[in-house]
């Protein structure tokens, strides 16, 4: 949760105060980052379809193969996660490769370590985003009585 609120604000340890001193470098992160997002946008569009079909196709077969309908909401609060963890990773991404690019310029040990602490926050994101949608769905299932196979266990 540490890293992810970080990652978020835009205030990633060791990325932060890794400014970049050139114009025309600035110019081109822009632009990287408005392509990025851009690319997000229309990927997510697409994507939403997707996941609300199979969704509820999930949901129609788990109803008749004797699991549950559930299985389609866990399935969109996965998408959405991963979904999160992808823009969270891009957002850092664009900020770091410009760093780490700034950083080469004096040294390749000070690039290791901006494109280290980069890497790092994108990793422990997509860990910290599973396991928090992973155990937001335990705790709604448990506390709706659901047990094995998404039936109720009236305990």
């Amino acid at each position: 949760m540490f890293l992810l609120f970080f990652s978020h604000s835009g205030k990633v340890p060791g990325l932060q105060n890794k400014k970049w001193e050139q114009k025309k470098m600035a110019k081109i992160a822009k632009s990287i980052s408005d392509g990025a997002m851009a690319f997000l946008k229309a990927e997510y569009k697409v994507l939403s379809v997707f996941v609300v079909v199979v969704a509820i196709l999930m949901g129609l077969s788990g109803m008749s193969a004797g699991s549950s309908p559930l299985v389609g909401i866990s399935f969109i609060i996965g998408a959405f996660c991963s979904a999160l963890a992808g823009f969270i990773g891009m957002k850092v991404a664009t900020k770091a490769n410009v760093r780490t690019t700034n950083a080469a310029r004096s040294s390749l040990g000070k690039a290791l370590e901006v494109a280290f602490a980069g890497g790092s926050v994108m990793g422990m994101g997509v860990v910290g985003l599973g396991l928090l949608g992973l155990g937001t769905l335990f705790a709604i299932y448990t506390n709706l009585g659901l047990g094995r196979c998404g039936r109720y266990h009236g305990y």
